[in-house]
């Protein structure tokens, strides 16, 4: 695993990332980019029912999260709605967007995203399933229960 690099930033002490990307704060919802072994994990948390926060999650998404994985080569990542307890509907864009992004790339470009989520809150169990429509040769919707 790789060494872990601090910022202090406005108070707050950031552990950055391998890709070196800033949390998304917006709203009570928070998106963060984790180390693991040999990849890593986009991890969304708190509610998003606020109007900006879709394009706000757009933003860090589609213009930070994804060229960065794509600059750093990896093939597989896992992204974690599992702490969400909700996301409207421009949330739920944001998501199609990175997706239709990754779909974009010529197939030897793409990345494999396992999404964690919890059938045991509405939205996740009934609002993730049509993402595996959009992105069924790269996206593969993992439940924890």
């Amino acid at each position: 695993m790789s060494e872990l690099r601090t910022r202090l930033l406005i108070g707050w002490v950031v552990a950055m990332n391998r890709l070196e990307l800033e949390p998304l704060h917006v709203g009570s919802l928070t998106g963060e980019v984790c180390d693991s072994e040999d990849s890593v994990s986009v991890v969304l948390r708190g509610d998003a029912d606020a109007r900006e926060t879709g394009a706000a999650l757009n933003e860090f998404l589609v213009r930070k999260v994804h060229p960065a994985i794509l600059r750093a080569g990896f093939k597989r990542i896992q992204l974690d709605v599992t702490g969400v307890e909700f996301l409207n509907s421009s949330g739920i864009k944001a998501l199609t967007e990175w997706l239709l992004a990754i779909k974009r790339q010529q197939p030897q470009d793409r990345y494999f995203i396992v999404l964690r989520y919890d059938e045991g809150v509405a939205w996740q169990n009934k609002g993730l399933k049509p993402l595996s429509y959009v992105a069924p040769s790269f996206l593969r919707l993992e439940p924890l229960r």
